[in-house]
């Protein structure tokens, strides 16, 4: 490594991320004042320091040993906008991003090195005959798959969980990554990044309180899965085309035409004449939140835009009086089984079977597993072992 450090390219890098030194301090837990010196090249920051700050801004260890300006990498598109542009999003939520593309990285890395010995996954052409399957096409192939694993994979829970753990596990033997991890809400609720076309990766928040909201998210992050479009959304923010595209998609998948006018067909007039209550009676029979719900009536010309827009300006009251109103809640230490579910479900199933085959044939070894997907050595094995399992009962 070069031993000349660029501390102007140290401090374009921070300003390109438009972070604060207090933000880079609170992230690398690298003190303000040796931040300060490290950019006005008063003083030469560890080799350790550099990996953390290199970390924080996405970028190359060699990057701040060059005589080069900074260069940041093109950020994803952030959907919630009405005019398109690049994500601007808090250093909590650009990490998460980085961690999904760099892990990604490093998957590909893995499946090239494996060749012909990498995970044996379907492909959607296989199962529907079309590169691009549209949503009923998809719903019949998720069903036709999900009706011979449920038992065998001894799916529990509520009818979203079922279906989010299902949905997951049928997307991931097709080789498109799922990850569900905290993020903050405000930046975004989920995320599509194919990663320079290498990896295909779904991110939904997991700071999402309600299930069905959840379950939409996912639905309509597979939507920019399937039309390729990397981004950043909060579907209940529906400001352009796209946005619009992908919520009639998950609308459509999650709760199909013939099965929401059969519904309102059985409903009392009472109900029918009233938005709030019709809205409200099909999220109760459907898989579709409230918002989502009412998306979908609007889409089938159900219910009006402005009966639409009055109904969201409804449910944004109830919900500031409940966060209000809401206890805090204590959350209990988990146990290790717990800990090893955790991690699988931020990681999933696809790249746990990866890392796994990578392991058996030795092309990595487990401190690059660690450092490469984020499983500490302590679980490691387990983490690896039920993913696996998994996704081998998955794609039987």
């Amino acid at each position: 490594m070069p031993t000349k450090f660029n501390s102007n390219s140290l401090k374009e890098a921070r300003r390109s991320r438009k972070l604060s030194i207090a933000d880079v301090s609170h992230f690398t837990r690298i003190s303000e004042g040796s931040i300060r010196k490290f950019e006005e090249d008063e003083k030469l920051p560890s080799v350790i320091q550099v990996e953390k700050l290199a970390a924080l801004y996405n970028s190359s260890l060699f990057t701040f040993f060059s005589e080069g300006r900074f260069e940041a990498p093109d950020s994803l598109t952030d959907f919630r906008k009405a005019n398109l542009g690049s994500a601007n999003v808090s250093p909590k939520g650009l990490m998460k991003i980085w961690s999904a593309e760099n892990s990604g990285t490093f998957l590909a890395d893995l499946l090239s090195a494996l060749g012909r010995n990498r995970p044996k996954t379907k492909s959607f052409a296989r199962i529907t005959n079309l590169k691009k399957p549209d949503s009923s096409e998809l719903r019949t192939a998720f069903d036709d798959w999900s009706a011979s694993h449920t038992q065998t994979l001894k799916i529990q829970g509520s009818d979203e969980e079922r279906f989010i753990k299902l949905f997951r596990y049928f997307l991931e033997i097709h080789g498109c990554r799922t990850i569900f991890n905290s993020a903050p809400l405000e930046d975004f609720l989920g995320f599509f990044t194919d990663n320079q076309r290498r990896v295909e990766t779904i991110f939904v928040n997991r700071e999402i309180g309600n299930l069905k909201r959840k379950v939409f998210t996912f639905a309509h992050e597979a939507a920019h899965m399937i039309y390729d479009l990397e981004g950043i959304s909060d579907p209940f923010v529906a400001t352009n085309t796209i946005e619009k595209k992908c919520n009639r998609f998950a609308g459509d998948f999650l709760a199909p035409e013939v099965e929401i006018l059969r519904l309102i067909d059985k409903l009392p007039r009472a109900t029918l004449v009233d938005p709030i209550r019709l809205i409200s009676a099909v999220s109760k029979a459907t898989l579709l939140s409230r918002q989502a719900a009412a998306l979908r009536l609007k889409d089938l010309d159900v219910i009006s835009a402005s009966q639409t827009r009055n109904f969201f300006a409804h449910l944004s009251t109830l919900r500031r009086i409940v966060e209000i109103e809401a206890p805090k809640v204590q959350r209990a230490p988990m146990g290790r089984n717990a800990v090893i579910g955790k991690k699988l479900n931020e990681i999933g199933i696809f790249a746990a079977k990866t890392a796994s085959a990578a392991l058996k044939y030795k092309l990595v070894d487990e401190v690059e597993i660690q450092r490469g997907l984020g499983i500490s050595l302590a679980i490691q094995k387990d983490v690896l072992e039920l993913g696996e399992r998994k996704f081998d009962l998955s794609a039987d």
